[in-house]
């Protein structure tokens, strides 16, 4: 790959987004802004860095509870930073690199619960107004998410205010000072501009590889995988998106356009077991059948939108893939 003008990829993929398309949190700090001089373990600290400071950043506003994507925001950093280091830590020292991982996973449990129910509450608050339940039939089964979602916070807080989370912050934000892991030093490995492209490449041809299966018959727990490949492929692109020559900006709307695609879908999934499970515990706590009615209502309306969901999935995939195949070719030239 030749340095200068950016080009290479140049059929622009006009791709349909579905309804409900939730827009994503700015990289980071522009001090901490990769080059295409900084060695490789450089960039893998600049970008988990900058991926740590937006965690902290969103603390105070998810703690206060009054702006749910405050907490979304939180998320996808910690997504982020958890990408970089899966994609990069072998620039880093491996027990080190472990541990952070574990640890944001821990973090992501967490903030995972109570986000679920933050976009699920609501959504079913709209289903029921959709299929004009009565309010006092409504009660139980809102009464019972909300008493899920306080209990979600009260430990997901806890866990923000604990000196697990912030130490490890405070780790994640050291990276860029060149701290030491293990008593060694981060190894420089090359360029980033240099060694970009085989990282890239190794989660685009792993998202490539479903290619070969027909997405319509897929499962949802496949569809899903997908999503999350494809998710890897836009983060490592986004990480070097400001070293490489080629123009990967509008690119990362296809695979964006996709995620919101498939993570509808999921969505739908997902309201569907969570559904079925407040049914249980409904029907246990002795809940009248005009509920139960109203619960397995709501159930076929997510089966409904899962199936409308994965046509617009079908429709995408194709044109997904090729892009992928050609940003293959221009990386490896």
């Amino acid at each position: 790959m030749t340095a200068g003008r950016k080009g290479g990829v140049s059929e622009h993929l006009t791709i349909r987004r579905c309804r409900g398309e939730r827009s994503h949190p700015r990289l980071g700090a522009p001090e901490l802004q990769a080059t295409a001089t900084d060695s490789l373990a450089l960039v893998t600290r600049k970008i988990v860095a900058r991926q740590a400071s937006l965690i902290r950043r969103q603390v105070a506003g998810t703690l206060a509870g009054r702006d749910p994507e405050k907490l979304h925001d939180l998320r996808v950093a910690a997504r982020r930073a958890r990408a970089a280091l899966r994609l990069l830590g072998t620039t880093l020292s491996a027990s080190q690199v472990a541990g952070w991982r574990d640890e944001l996973r821990w973090l992501g449990s967490l903030s995972g619960a109570v986000r679920d129910l933050d976009v699920f509450e609501p959504r079913v608050r709209r289903h029921l107004q959709e299929l004009q339940v009565a309010a006092v039939t409504q009660r139980p089964l809102l009464a019972l998410l909300a008493e899920d979602r306080r209990q979600a916070r009260d430990r997901l807080a806890e866990a923000l205010r604990s000196e697990r989370f912030t130490r490890l912050v405070a780790e994640l934000r050291s990276l860029p000072e060149g701290v030491e892991a293990d008593g060694s030093e981060y190894t420089a490995d090359g360029s980033a501009r240099t060694l970009a492209p085989a990282r890239i490449g190794r989660e685009l041809r792993r998202l490539y590889r479903w290619r070969r299966r027909r997405i319509e018959l897929l499962t949802a727990g496949e569809l899903h995988a997908i999503r999350i490949a494809g998710k890897r492929a836009r983060y490592a692109l986004e990480f070097f998106v400001d070293i490489l020559d080629v123009d990967l900006k509008s690119h990362i709307k296809t695979f964006v356009a996709l995620q919101d695609c498939l993570g509808a879908h999921q969505d739908a999934v997902v309201a569907r077991a969570r559904l079925a499970e407040a049914a249980r515990r409904l029907g246990g706590a002795g809940a009248g059948p005009e509920v139960l009615d109203a619960v397995q209502a709501l159930m076929r309306l997510e089966r409904e939108q899962a199936a409308e969901r994965r046509r617009e999935v079908v429709d995408l995939g194709d044109e997904l893939f090729r892009l992928v195949k050609r940003l293959l070719h221009v990386l490896s030239a």
